[in-house]
């Protein structure tokens, strides 16, 4: 309500928001530059002048928000009002700046930029290496070798290998790779998450699983990258602007509130809708823990419309969720994202299906034992796993109509074939082409 109001009073309201940026309290800041980046291209005059704030968190937080505004690639007040914090006492004046800069794409940082790679402060290297990155100076990239041979910190050697890759250079590839087995879970996935962005491997890795699960992917990665691993291979992700991404984390915050009927459907329709847009965003959402089941469930099915190749690894994560039918969610999303290297994990969740029946475990809210199962079989044999075809052809004699019609379908869809078989059949008829499955077609 506060923002709302905020926002209605417009220009009148803007200096108390930038005094605002200055708060040691996060609820007030951060809720000041929501309001502010909503006034739009109206407060970035404003914004210029707070950059020479005499209060630090202003003037970074100012910055933060000229970089979300984002400005053409020539505009030379903005390179007039941002250059100088390059050269700034404070450390985080010139971090701020950088990153300011390369997101802004003014090509007048690159030389200042170049030269605080090999900066002491860690947090000014990071962010010059990637705001070149930003840039695409590719003629930084000596520099950048350097500064990752002298990096102490194994948190900047990460972005500046992550850098490197951006710009064409694999000569941190290895360092990421071998970053995917330290010890410290957000390390782990931090190193991954670069990776991922540089050349979308993942071979079936998930940082949070059981440690020989990780160190087989990290096996078929480092086997897959010593052999066929070069320049070809790396690429560079086109993110949504950041006030579409804005948007679409905002609709992901509210996913599975109940607060009005249909709210969710309208919501998840225009997710959708976003396509590639609201995926780094509907990835943030799989981040919730597993306790909002409800939110987590909904991201997975807009991920399953979108289809992109780019949630695959993240939504493969989610088939190790506690609550069974979010756990059934990600599995239908895999089959319509269509990425083989997520069939390890798909097998570890088959097991983890069968061991519950085993114990009478799973929870009837899933429905029948059989359909679940069902399911989990007809993803992998879209991906290729062909052992899931005997199973598959077993479940044809199933009590169970869905599990029928799921198994039937997985199987006419890869080899084009039916047999005769209805699953809404007679019985004697359903279990005489059944046998036909199992033989091949031979009677």
């Amino acid at each position: 309500e506060a923002r709302r109001r905020l926002t209605a009073i417009g220009r009148p309201a803007v200096p108390a928001l930038i005094e605002a940026m200055g708060s040691w309290d996060n609820k007030t800041w951060k809720n000041a530059m929501k309001v502010l980046f909503a006034m739009g291209d109206s407060v970035r005059p404003d914004l210029v002048r707070a950059v020479d704030s005499d209060q630090l968190y202003v003037r970074i937080h100012a910055r933060k928000l000229l970089g979300d505004l984002g400005q053409p690639l020539d505009d030379t007040d903005l390179a007039a009002a941002l250059l100088p914090g390059l050269g700034g006492e404070n450390a985080l004046d010139r971090a701020s700046a950088a990153e300011a800069l390369g997101r802004l794409k003014l090509d007048s940082a690159i030389p200042s930029l170049r030269g605080m790679l090999m900066e002491q402060d860690p947090d000014v290297t990071r962010a010059a290496a990637l705001a070149l990155a930003d840039l695409d100076d590719t003629e930084s990239v000596p520099g950048l070798r350097r500064a990752l041979a002298g990096a102490p910190y194994l948190e900047t050697r990460r972005d500046l290998a992550k850098s490197l890759a951006l710009l064409g250079d694999t000569s941190g590839i290895p360092l990421l790779i071998e970053g995917l087995d330290h010890e410290d879970d957000l390390l782990r996935e931090s190193f991954f998450e670069a990776l991922f962005t540089v050349t979308r491997l993942h071979m079936g890795y998930d940082p949070l699983a059981p440690r020989p699960q990780r160190l087989e992917a990290i096996s078929r990665l480092s086997a897959y990258w010593a052999t066929q691993g070069s320049a070809d291979k790396l690429r560079r992700p086109w993110p949504p602007s950041q006030r579409t991404h804005a948007r679409a984390w905002s609709l992901v915050q509210k996913l599975g509130d109940d607060e009005s009927p249909g709210a969710d459907a309208e919501r998840t329709r225009e997710l959708v809708g976003l396509r590639s847009d609201a995926v780094p965003a509907l990835l943030l959402g799989l981040k919730y823990p597993v306790g909002f089941a409800s939110r987590r469930a909904l991201v997975l099915a807009c991920l399953q419309e979108i289809g992109s190749k780019d949630a695959a690894p993240f939504v493969a994560a989610a088939l190790r969720d506690p609550v069974v039918g979010v756990a059934s969610w990600a599995c239908q999303a895999l089959a319509r994202i269509g990425d083989p290297a997520t069939l390890p994990a798909l097998h570890y969740y088959h097991d983890r299906l069968l061991s519950q029946r085993a114990a009478g475990t799973l929870p009837s809210s899933v429905g029948h034992p059989d359909l679940i199962i069902a399911q989990s079989a007809a993803t992998r044999l879209v991906l290729g796993d062909q052992s899931a075809r005997p199973e598959l052809v077993s479940f044809l004699l199933s009590e169970d109509q869905s599990t029928r019609q799921t198994a039937h379908g997985a199987l006419t869809s890869v080899y084009e074939e039916r047999h005769g078989y209805d699953p809404a059949g007679p019985v004697d008829v359903r279990r005489a082409a059944a046998r036909r499955w199992q033989t091949g077609g031979t009677p």
